[in-house]
């Protein structure tokens, strides 16, 4: 019994590293907006550590409770927000942009990365057509994660020194946008 009991375990335990393990190799895509925000939402429950979520603010709306309760758990909360956000529970840094690069990417966005190990990442904004893709792949989660990362440098950065790198770069850091653009019109084209 007691071996049959070891088997038994060990065959539950093979079981969640095989799909831990072709998770961590996998590119998951997503459809629809419910979908997606159903699948930050798990993310959400299952972060320990700490959630780094680029939102903007109807999204943020719908998870904000999720993310309250992560808090509760001891889980870091940290936002980069688009639109008017606040928090009691969460450190908001509202992106130096706002809404105006919505109307330049032409649509929302979210991304959420739990705990450093899984990212979600998509365009919201297309109802039943939204896409997202949800990740633990290493190749995907660390460079998601570290560019939100310098997202929030260039945010600390732009609170302290925005009048200087506004005559250097104007006004929003206009000319190295347009220097690194190419769509003269900044629109994004992602969405034909």
């Amino acid at each position: 019994r007691e071996a049959n009991d070891h088997f038994k375990l060990a065959e539950k335990s093979l079981a969640e590293f095989e799909q831990s393990s072709h998770d961590r190799e996998n590119i998951w895509n997503i459809t629809g907006r419910n979908e997606i925000i159903d699948k930050v939402k798990n993310c959400i429950a299952t972060a320990q550590t700490r959630i780094l979520l680029e939102v903007m603010e109807e999204e943020y709306e719908e998870v904000e409770e999720e993310l309250r309760q992560a808090t509760l758990r001891g889980v870091n909360v940290t936002i980069i927000a688009y639109g008017d956000i606040s928090s009691d529970f969460a450190h908001v840094h509202l992106h130096y942009m706002g809404s105006a690069i919505k109307e330049e990417y032409g649509g929302n966005w979210i991304v959420i990365s739990a705990d450093d190990v899984e990212v979600v990442a998509g365009i919201v904004s297309l109802g039943t057509d939204s896409r997202a893709a949800w990740t633990r792949h290493v190749g995907l989660v660390m460079p998601i994660t570290e560019v939100m990362i310098h997202d929030l440098y260039l945010m600390e950065i732009m609170k302290e020194h925005r009048d200087e790198l506004e005559k250097t770069f104007g006004k929003n850091l206009v000319n190295l946008r347009r220097k690194f653009s190419i769509h003269p019109d900044f629109k994004k084209h992602y969405l034909k």
